[in-house]
């Protein structure tokens, strides 16, 4: 399947991915990190099949994709889907991601794309996802640079006009900062 007949799966993510894809493709052997990985096949509507998305991304730019999840089954099935510039990890994405930044410093490499969406979103109760995400900024934020982007998957609007969703205290936090927010559809996504 080609990046570009996944696009046409994605129905709510397209537009988040697309810009997520013009940041990969105009990067040098980008750098992708995503928590949550993909967990079964075929649910693009569902889960939007992230892992495989970013493994054809970096399939075609020389590019590199790191992806925890805490579920071993999960990350042994995603590691069926991609091919040699993906590396599956299985973890508690907050310790996994601290470690990561060590590492990345210490080797001098800066992540192009950061995608958080690990911790499944009860839109009755969105709390305790949206408090994991900003653990997850707040644990890999220093392997970032100017112009990284940082994106939360699973963000609603309500008819309130409140924003609920996995990227809730992100936004306050980003905002806060003065990062510029690009994009605000199921996906928010932000430059850093």
């Amino acid at each position: 399947m080609t990046l570009e007949d996944m696009f046409a799966l994605l129905d709510k993510r397209r537009s988040g991915f697309e810009i997520l894809y013009e940041k990969v493709k105009n990067t040098k052997n980008p750098l992708i990190v995503e928590t949550g990985c993909t967990r079964q096949p075929d649910n693009w509507f569902g889960d939007g099949q992230s892992t495989q998305v970013f493994n054809a991304m970096c399939e075609l730019h020389e590019g590199t994709l790191n992806s925890v999840d805490i579920d071993e089954k999960a990350a042994g099935f995603a590691r069926t889907l991609v091919g040699a510039r993906a590396h599956i990890y299985c973890g508690d994405s907050v310790g996994w991601l601290q470690q990561a930044e060590a590492m990345y410093g210490k080797i001098g490499r800066k992540i192009d794309v950061l995608y958080l969406d690990s911790f499944d979103l009860d839109i009755n109760n969105w709390a305790p996802s949206a408090l994991h995400h900003i653990f997850e900024l707040c644990a890999i934020k220093n392997a970032l640079q100017p112009g990284s982007l940082v994106a939360v998957d699973d963000n609603l609007i309500m008819e309130d006009g409140n924003h609920v969703g996995k990227g809730t205290f992100v936004a306050n936090w980003m905002q806060r900062t003065g990062k510029k927010q690009i994009h605000q559809g199921y996906q928010w996504i932000w430059e850093w």
